[in-house]
């Protein structure tokens, strides 16, 4: 075991000698040719640097860190020394999950393909904090600062005061339960390996498989999820443990009865607000990871759902497919012309962004899936290859450098995201017709509009 000082981690690129492969950002140990590891013996690398970037960032809040054989933290410790958080980095709980701990879990645990199959999840859902409610006016406080997940349960038709009731009756076969159990899976494994560690990460530490789902796939935010744990039955006895703790090392305080004076009432008091406090802003800390984590490595599908917020605008554009009729299940050559009249509109105009894969009216992403299984031999390779050869031909080659194209899986379908900017000169479909965006419309001209409009929008 080696103690080391975080300072001394560096971003270094790792080069690849497959020219197919993206380089890697890795984390190097002092200026040597060792890199920073994962208990599971693999280097902690991305082919983003923002990733690595902030992870060396969150290290080097410790004071020091203790590297082992292998080259993974075994035990950071923060500066006044005296508290030391474990990283198992799992599989397992996690004390403060760190981006390290994170992205640990991450790369030695849960793949694209990493499955809820090897959580224990019956038994999670047997003893979910969100499930044990207090008697009295304890009670209704947590069900006031579950209110957030309360609802989000209820637009799913789930009553927590039910889920709950059938649990303490030890009714586990409960049919909702059971029914929010495979929908909380379903989510888990559809989900980003980013996403699948934060929830098992926040999972394992509070207890709560409901919270950790409205947390990390319902966009339940960071305070909500912090204030939701801090009424719990095992936050409570934490709570209770850490204030008994301080007592005892405390000189001014002495045994605790039932006839402490006053005075001593008012210290004690102020310990356990204190350390509420604490225990809270720790709380919130682990979700602000958690949720830094899942952006940082979805940086793409949070673009994506973030373009969903709004309807479509004069840069903005959804279609649901590229060529399939979802109605005839046939290739339909007039979408294929909307989608093209749409990319040339953006090049004439100031440019946009084009998401196929999305209903135009309602924002769901349909996915492009059924597509490229039908039109495609469920190759996605072969609808981008198709893509490009139709452009080549009816927009032109010339003006494919305007043009930026993306497939994106988001909630486990796919996403083509067509990215272009303003041409330097016009643009025709098919050598002839000339589009241009007005507000969220895409509108031919012609004549003296499209003579007038290419003056005054290419002019030198």
């Amino acid at each position: 075991m080696k103690t080391i000082k975080p300072i001394i981690f560096y971003l270094t690129e790792i080069d690849k000698s497959n020219k197919d492969e993206s380089n890697k950002f890795a984390i190097s140990i002092g200026h040597t040719d060792k890199f920073l590891r994962t208990p599971g013996d693999k280097v902690i690398q991305d082919v983003d640097s923002e990733i690595v970037k902030n992870i060396i960032y969150d290290l080097q809040r410790y004071e020091t860190v203790e590297i082992n054989d292998t080259f993974a933290i075994d035990v950071v410790r923060d500066d006044s020394e005296d508290d030391l958080s474990y990283d198992d980095s799992l599989g397992n709980p996690l004390t403060n999950p760190s981006l390290y701990s994170l992205m640990s879990s991450k790369l030695d645990y849960w793949s694209e393909d990493g499955s809820s199959e090897t959580l224990d999840m019956n038994t999670f859902f047997r003893f979910d904090e969100l499930l044990i409610l207090d008697g009295g006016y304890e009670g209704v406080d947590q069900l006031y600062q579950w209110r957030e997940i309360i609802e989000l349960l209820k637009t799913g038709g789930f009553d927590l005061k039910k889920l709950a009731r059938e649990t303490r009756s030890f009714n586990y076969t409960f049919e909702p339960l059971q029914k929010l159990k495979n929908i909380i899976c379903h989510d888990f494994d559809s989900s980003s390996p980013a996403h699948k560690s934060a929830f098992v990460n926040l999972m394992y530490m509070y207890g709560s498989p409901i919270a950790s789902w409205a947390f990390c796939y319902k966009d339940l935010s960071e305070n909500v999820f912090a204030t939701s744990m801090s009424v719990t039955l095992s936050f409570k006895m934490h709570l209770e443990s850490k204030v008994n703790d301080e007592i005892e090392v405390r000189d001014d305080i002495g045994i605790i009865n039932e006839d402490v004076d006053k005075k001593t009432q008012e210290k004690i008091e102020k310990i356990k607000i204190r350390c509420k406090r604490e225990m809270f802003q720790d709380a919130l800390k682990i979700a602000e990871n958690c949720r830094k984590f899942i952006s940082l490595c979805n940086k793409k599908q949070v673009l994506i759902r973030n373009y969903l917020k709004s309807r479509e605008t004069k840069t903005i554009e959804f279609k649901e497919t590229f060529s399939f009729n979802v109605h005839t299940k046939k290739k339909d050559e007039r979408l294929i012309h909307s989608t093209l009249k749409n990319i040339c509109a953006f090049f004439n105009s100031n440019g946009g962004t084009l998401l196929v894969g999305v209903n135009d009216k309602s924002r769901d992403i349909t996915g492009l899936d059924l597509e490229i299984e039908k039109l495609h031999k469920g190759d996605e390779d072969k609808l981008m290859t198709f893509f490009k050869d139709i452009f080549l031909k009816r927009v032109g080659g010339q003006n494919y450098l305007y043009l930026e194209s993306e497939i994106i899986p988001v909630d486990d379908k796919r996403v083509l995201k067509l990215s272009c900017l303003p041409s330097k000169k016009p643009v025709f479909l098919d050598d002839k017709d000339f589009y241009v965006r007005t507000d969220p419309a895409t509108d031919k001209l012609e004549g003296q509009t499209q003579l007038d409009y290419i003056e005054k929008r290419f002019k030198k």
